[in-house]
């Protein structure tokens, strides 16, 4: 059974973790749609996970995500796995 999603618990761990909250801008929205048209086909890129991807790559973050698989063929983006 799936847990309902609690916004205030959301923002409260985002707090606890230090992480803020960015917005999309023209150059992350234009990369990911570089990438979707690159990727979708071949590699299955779904738009959420192209513009997360994106704007890891804008801010110069590295890419923390329990899913390496979704993003292993995007070279520009450094990738950091972990296990929920």
């Amino acid at each position: 059974m799936a847990v309902p999603f609690c916004w205030s618990r959301f923002v409260e761990a985002l707090r606890f973790w230090g992480a803020e909250i960015k917005p999309i801008n023209e150059e992350i929205s234009a990369r990911a749609m570089f990438w979707l048209e690159e990727f979708a086909l071949g590699n299955g890129l779904r738009m959420a996970d192209a513009l997360i991807a994106a704007s890891a790559w804008y801010l110069g973050k590295p890419l923390v995500t329990a899913n390496i698989r979704q993003y292993r063929f995007i070279e520009e983006i450094e990738l950091i796995g972990f296990k929920p």
